[in-house]
């Protein structure tokens, strides 16, 4: 009978442990980060009232007979199910989708790692992000000069210098893009180009001439090395197929079929070469279709210099007859002539192959704009700027029969800037954002996965610790693997169901209420026997 009494305090014990579980799941249902936990219990030793025999020739065996002493607490596990994301706005506020751990040590790297949920962080006064609650220091990866990230060795405090100055960068290549009108090679109202009609393709009619040119000029910004501005025009223009002359105004036409010239004809310049070769692409031989001369100019006072044969800086353009890019040169193609005269068979002899590359060089002797008033004897002087040879590069260029859209895509140089502000990409590469528009990877937050996740200790804070069951971390970035994808200018919400824990609540009150119900009756009987005794009723 006595048993009873103390069977029935373990059960209070056990489900009051229950409840401080709940209340405590309860208590952190606002908790950023936080992960419920869940209790489950075990059974405590048996008394054995007879033991079990094996079966004899007469009759069965039996079985034992145990009665149980009570309850305990068998384990107090944790939920790591993934919690609510709540947008904050702010990029130091960082959460992860999934699985992983933010690291959080000293900022000189003493003494040990911890390891959180918590991303709510904030930039210290020297530029280290920490857990403001702690002043521990998010642990990660720096990147070099150039902005790389080397996942090697420990990682360590990261440390974002808001104010951090970039130098300026002269600008080394110019890549441009977008269509160049091919519609400016279309055939005449009545014919077609004097190269087709030699092939037997058309006839290019007298007294119809070819059709006008259309210049397409775009501006574009380029730097010097001091980190100046200076606008380039460029003024790209086609260059129709040549034309048969026949002195003066009026023009020849070949027969299509014998190659005969009317009349005394030569050609008016401008004529393809044969073929162009990419010696950057290793495209081999092309026959060019339309070629576009561009030129660049500057009206600030920066002084280039022209290529050989060339009146002004530029250069040419091919396409092939799919309108894709062929090669650029600044090379001045020698003109196609045509040989014959009368009604003697017309020879094209096109121009030599050119050797062409994806980019033109353009070389800038001087900069602009001056620095200061023309002398009296009208000399402009330049800034101080390094002369510099800047890259031209048409790859991404075509030559559809489409309308204009030739432009400046992308350029390599900048300003000078400071570091003014920072986001987090979902792999954890801290990104800073300069003044001067430019974006440099500066760090990268590191994430520690662990191989058994309940094995943590839960130090408070939240704040966990590695034990001898939970494996070692194993530190990477986020976003690979088994880890999840870092979220910023966001927190991860507690995952407590209130409505679990509630149920939960009800069922451990009803089991602490029964166990004591059994502690009550046990004394009742007890009292019941001491009432058998004379004198104690």
């Amino acid at each position: 009978m006595f048993d009873s009494l103390f069977i029935g305090v373990t059960g209070l014990n056990a489900y009051q442990a229950d409840m401080n579980v709940i209340s405590n799941n309860i208590a952190n249902v606002g908790t950023t980060g936080f992960k419920s936990q869940d209790m489950t219990f075990q059974d405590l030793l048996y008394q054995s009232l007879r033991y079990a025999s094996a079966p004899t020739q007469t009759n069965g065996g039996v079985n034992p007979q145990d009665v149980g002493l009570g309850v305990k607490v068998g384990t107090v596990g944790t939920d790591f199910a993934q919690g609510g994301l709540q947008t904050t706005g702010i990029n130091t506020d960082l959460a992860i989708n999934g699985n992983g751990f933010f690291i959080l040590a000293n900022s000189d790297g003493s003494g040990r790692q911890v390891y959180t949920r918590d991303g709510a962080f904030t930039l210290s006064s020297t530029g280290t992000v920490i857990d403001p609650s702690t002043g521990l220091a998010v642990q990660g990866y720096k990147a070099n000069a150039n902005g790389q990230i080397t996942q090697t060795g420990t990682p360590s405090a990261i440390s974002i210098p808001l104010g951090l100055a970039m130098q300026a960068q002269q600008t080394n290549n110019l890549f441009m893009g977008g269509n160049s009108d091919a519609s400016q090679y279309a055939s005449t109202a009545s014919g077609s180009n004097s190269q087709a009609a030699a092939a037997g393709a058309g006839v290019n009619t007298v007294g119809v001439p070819p059709p006008a040119a259309a210049d397409k000029v775009l501006t574009t910004t380029v730097y010097d090395s001091l980190g100046n501005a200076h606008q380039l025009t460029i003024t790209l223009t086609p260059l129709p197929p040549p034309a048969i002359s026949a002195g003066g105004a009026a023009y020849g036409t070949i027969d299509p079929v014998t190659s005969n010239v009317s009349g005394t004809s030569t050609y008016i310049a401008g004529a393809l070469p044969s073929t162009v070769t990419n010696t950057v692409s290793g495209s081999g031989a092309v026959k060019p279709a339309t070629r576009f001369a561009y030129t660049v100019t500057a009206v600030d006072g920066t002084s280039t210099t022209p290529a050989a044969g060339e009146q002004t800086p530029g250069g040419y353009v091919y396409f092939d007859a799919n309108g894709q890019f062929v090669g650029a040169t600044d090379a001045a193609p020698t003109n196609e002539q045509l040989t014959g005269v009368a009604t003697n068979a017309a020879t094209l002899n096109a121009s030599a192959p050119i050797n062409a590359g994806n980019a033109v060089a353009l070389t800038v002797n001087l900069w602009g704009p001056p620095n200061s008033p023309p002398s009296p004897g009208g000399v402009i002087p330049n800034n101080a700027a390094a002369p510099t040879t800047v890259s031209l590069d048409w790859s991404k260029a075509t030559g559809l029969a489409s309308p204009y859209s030739t432009a400046a895509l992308t350029q390599d140089g900048y300003q000078a800037g400071v570091l003014s502000n920072i986001s987090v990409s979902q792999d954890g590469t801290v990104q800073g954002q300069f003044t001067n528009g430019q974006v440099k990877t500066v760090a990268q937050v590191a994430v520690a996965t662990f191989a058994n996740n309940g094995g943590l200790e839960r130090i408070g804070s939240n704040q966990y610790a590695s034990t001898a069951n939970s494996g070692l971390p194993m530190v990477g970035s986020a976003n690979t693997g088994n880890t999840g994808a870092i979220v910023s200018g966001a927190l991860e919400q507690s995952n407590v169901s209130l409505a679990d824990q509630f149920t939960k609540m009800i069922v451990a009150q009803n089991a602490f209420t029964a166990n004591s119900r059994t502690i009550a009756t046990s004394d009742q009987m007890q009292q019941t026997v001491v009432n058998l005794l004379p004198g104690t009723g």
